[in-house]
């Protein structure tokens, strides 16, 4: 067995947390397959991203750091009308102000792109290689249905060749599409089981080809489900600038803390993740790690060699989240979270307000 399809194994048989007999009968109901094409009839999707690209934090002085935001619509920003409503704008924005550098971002992603898309989108920046990756990939596996083995293959090659190249990775893990607006059961138990076997194995896959990944599988479902017209753009498939405000704030501690600076550094949440039921920080075995991951947004893993006496690759899980929130509360005892990440509105981006046209 390759360690791909050791991986998928391990990630399934994990993720199933001893209900797959059901969710396997249930994946191939008739209902199943009715509710998915009404659904996906129901649905008009969006498909064009402001353009973001540019320098952010003008004013600062230093070399920029090379900032590139690759993968599908969620990295392109597909549901926003302004450059600065942007994923890309809001993190390159944020990540100027915390370390006091200029960013240059450079966002190749491409809406609708399955993992195999990152390929070419890996070949297009190589040449100039940046300081730091963020990679949001694995929604349009889901909805493509492409075996996990298949997409999870296509992201180790992508963070190996982006390790090799010298760049720090992180990766975004396949959100959880079972909160959309209209999704109903069974469907969307099936579809919660999908995207948490898919970022459990992504997390497997790319901490052991050298990133590290940051859980979003449950932003939609804690957060966006239960205030959806906020966070979800009018296609109901596609997050407001609001949502990718969350996703921004689950992604800034570890990519500060990729590019050796103090997750600290971080804006605290532009308000408390009450509903986050995080996991106790510490060592797991790493396929362990990606699972207990999977199953709550923000939470980190990176990866540790063998212990002394221990056999296989172990995994450092943080959520860091729960964290800030702490931090925040510590240093501002009424916090309400007004003083957290804003929306890069008033960043000084080069990103010039044209329309990405995305075709098919």
């Amino acid at each position: 067995m390759s360690p791909i399809s050791r991986t998928h194994s391990i990630a399934l048989k994990i993720a199933a947390g001893g209900s797959l007999g059901v969710l396997g009968l249930m994946a191939i109901g008739h209902v199943i397959k009715l509710q998915a094409g009404k659904f996906r009839a129901d649905v008009a999707i969006l498909r064009t991203a402001p353009a973001c690209e540019g320098i952010y934090g003008r004013k600062y002085s230093g070399t920029p750091i090379e900032f590139v935001l690759m993968g599908d619509s969620s990295a392109a920003g597909v549901g926003v009308t302004l450059a600065a409503q942007t994923p890309g704008a809001v993190m390159a924005h944020q990540l100027s102000i915390a370390l006091n550098r200029p960013v240059q971002l450079r966002c190749p992603a491409v809406p609708g792109a399955l993992s195999a898309g990152l390929v070419a989108q890996v070949a297009s920046i190589v040449s100039n290689p940046p300081d730091l990756v963020l990679i949001f990939v694995g929604a349009n596996d889901i909805t493509h249905r492409t075996r996990t083995s298949v997409a999870v293959a296509q992201l180790d090659r992508a963070v190996r060749d982006l390790v090799t190249s010298g760049a720090k990775v992180v990766v975004g893990t396949c959100p959880d599409l079972s909160s959309l607006e209209g999704m109903q059961p069974p469907l969307r138990w099936i579809t919660q089981f999908w995207c948490r076997e898919l970022a459990a194995a992504q997390t497997i896959a790319a901490v052991r080809a050298g990133a590290r990944t940051v859980s979003l599988v449950n932003t939609l479902r804690a957060e966006f489900g239960s205030r959806s017209h906020e966070f979800f753009a009018e296609d109901r498939f596609h997050p407001s600038a609001a949502g990718y405000l969350r996703a921004a704030e689950a992604m800034l501690p570890s990519l500060i803390e990729a590019l050796g600076y103090d997750s600290e550094l971080a804006p605290p949440p532009s308000r408390p993740w009450s509903l986050i039921r995080a996991p106790r920080s510490g060592l797991r075995r790493l396929a362990r790690a990606a699972v207990d991951a999977a199953d709550t947004a923000g939470t980190e893993v990176t990866g540790v060699p063998a212990l002394q006496g221990q056999r296989g690759m172990w995994g450092q899980l943080r959520n860091r989240l729960t964290e800030a929130t702490q931090l925040a509360r510590q240093q501002l005892p009424r916090f309400s979270g007004r003083r957290g990440v804003n929306t890069g509105a008033d960043s000084d981006g080069d990103a010039a307000q044209r329309s990405l046209k995305v075709v098919g």
